[in-house]
């Protein structure tokens, strides 16, 4: 059983623990050939939980019969999705690590021509008043407003779901 193989073989285990890349070290025998990708991704989810996404993106690039579309994100299509929304109906980027629209969105609204009108605010201790008048003055005079980086602002964002924008037409 492979508790007791945990237990045996614990050096063999620990190399796979403390490896940047586990999904790519060989298993002790005979997991190493019993199980396949797949279900050594189970076994991986339970042992480095925080690598479980690199390893599923390994074995649907590398040892399904799926495509890499399903692990691309879709291209982003911000005229499209400018189209969609209103004045009352805001654009919310829900952001993974790295990834930042910020630079687009600058450029689409330069070629909007409200570039000039576009005010960016990095949300933090504070910053929700601060956050709440431009919306407010953005609401009134047709302006954009970038709100960056939420989530240091967890008790601001109840304020920020009860706004409503149509008390400032």
């Amino acid at each position: 059983n492979i508790r007791a193989d945990f237990e045996n073989n614990e050096d063999k285990w620990k190399q796979i623990y403390d490896s940047t890349e586990p999904h790519l070290i060989n298993f002790p025998e005979p997991w190493n050939t019993d199980l396949n990708y797949f279900q050594k991704c189970i076994i991986l989810r339970i042992i480095r939980y925080d690598k479980i996404l690199p390893a599923i993106r390994y074995f649907i690039s590398n040892k399904s019969i799926l495509e890499s579309k399903f692990i691309e994100p879709p291209p982003f299509d911000l005229a499209a999705s400018f189209e969609s929304s209103n004045c009352v109906t805001p654009l919310i980027f829900v952001l993974t690590p790295g990834a930042d629209p910020t630079t687009m969105l600058i450029k689409y609204a330069d070629k909007m021509g409200f570039g000039y009108r576009l005010t960016s605010l990095s949300l933090g201790q504070g910053q929700g008043p601060i956050a709440t008048r431009l919306i407010e003055e953005a609401t009134r005079t047709g302006n954009w407003v970038l709100l960056q980086n939420c989530h240091l602002a967890k008790s601001w964002m109840p304020e920020l779901e009860k706004f409503d924008a149509l008390r400032y037409l």
